[in-house]
């Protein structure tokens, strides 16, 4: 094993710590997402308001959601980048 070798190593190792670390807080944040209870909608005529409780727990999930869908792009993007380094060895 000369030096190229261990350094073909090293970088898998990172991409698939990284990956490893980006999939567990992205299934966090859809955890988060998805936790607790959804208050009733109320009805409302015309739009509903800004404080409204179900509004306002749409809201958050999405803001969850995105968060989690960042790090599962950033998950594929490790993942891809690992099967392309490998396929160099």
């Amino acid at each position: 094993m000369d030096a190229s070798d261990d350094s073909v190593m090293r970088i898998a190792f990172w991409l698939d710590l990284a990956t490893a670390i980006f999939a567990a807080i992205s299934a966090a944040f859809w955890l988060m997402s998805a936790w607790g209870p959804v208050p009733k909608m109320a009805m409302y005529w015309g739009a509903a308001p800004s404080n409204d409780p179900f509004l306002m727990a749409v809201r958050a999930s999405a803001h969850w959601n995105f968060w989690a869908a960042v790090f599962s792009a950033l998950t594929a993007v490790c993942m891809a980048a690992s099967a392309f380094h490998r396929m160099k060895m």
